[in-house]
C-alpha cells in the first residue's frame, strides 16, 4: 500500500506576523456499511475515534448504512455524541428501485 506524505503545514511557523491564522478544521470520517459484523464496524469506528489530530481539529464519524440495521444504529447511540448513524434507504430491504427494472 502507498502512503500519500504531504508536508505538514502549521500556520504559526515562520510567517510573518500579520498572515498568522489558526483555521479551525472539522474532519468527517465516513463508513460506510451493508452487512458487516459489529465487530469489524466497532473495530473501525474506534480506530478512527482514536486516531490523533492536529490541535485545533474536531471529528465527526458517520456511520453510513445501507442495510438500516436497528442494532447498527442503537449501538451507535451508545457512543459519543461526534459518532452520528446515518441510513438513506427508502425501500424495503431486497426490492430494487423502479428504473432497474424492466
Amino acid at each position: 500500500m502507498r502512503h500519500l506524505s504531504l508536508p505538514c503545514f502549521n500556520c504559526t511557523d515562520k510567517l510573518p506576523r500579520h498572515t498568522q491564522v489558526r483555521l479551525p478544521y472539522h474532519v468527517r470520517v465516513l463508513v460506510p456499511c451493508y452487512k458487516e459484523s459489529l465487530e469489524i464496524l466497532r473495530r473501525t469506528i474506534m480506530a478512527a475515534y482514536d486516531a490523533q489530530l492536529p490541535e485545533g481539529c474536531s471529528r465527526t464519524i458517520y456511520l453510513c448504512d445501507d442495510g438500516k440495521d436497528p442494532k447498527k444504529r442503537k449501538w451507535v447511540d451508545s457512543l459519543a455524541a461526534d459518532v452520528v448513524y446515518v441510513s438513506g434507504r427508502k425501500r424495503p430491504a431486497g426490492k430494487l428501485q423502479s428504473f432497474f427494472c424492466s
